[in-house]
């Protein structure tokens, strides 16, 4: 669990460097130009720009980490995966229960595709036309 966490802690913090980096330095100097200060301009520029572009990108890696939840079960954790072995090797159904627990996974990553579609779409609404 500590690796899967230090490998997706690493993983969001470029993800969120890469983002700062990309907002234009226009953007800023227009800042600047108001009289905004640094924390002000962080708090009302830098940062909303700023996860408008990571989170697509964050979304991928959270649920890459679902599914880095599952393989992790083969060794120690015991989640969704190790749960289906369980019942498995109780009930000798292993063709139903593996399908069942794929369902469930399929399920939990399109409630976080659509759960990251809606909050990109909210963050980037003036991308859109109405």
């Amino acid at each position: 669990m500590i690796a899967l966490t230090l490998n997706t802690a690493a993983y969001s913090a470029e993800l969120v460097r890469g983002a700062i980096q990309s907002i234009p330095k226009g953007e800023i100097e227009a800042a600047e130009a108001f009289g905004m200060s640094k924390l002000v301009q962080i708090r009302r520029i830098v940062l909303p720009r700023a996860f408008g572009i990571v989170l697509p990108a964050y979304g991928n890696e959270l649920i890459l980490m679902l599914k880095g939840s599952a393989l992790a079960s083969t060794i120690t954790l015991l989640d969704l995966t190790g749960m289906a072995r369980t019942i498995i090797a109780r009930t000798y159904t292993p063709l139903e229960i593996f399908f069942a627990a794929g369902m469930l996974y399929l399920a939990i990553a399109a409630l976080f595709i659509l759960a990251f579609r809606f909050i990109e779409r909210w963050l980037n609404r003036y991308q859109y036309p109405r």
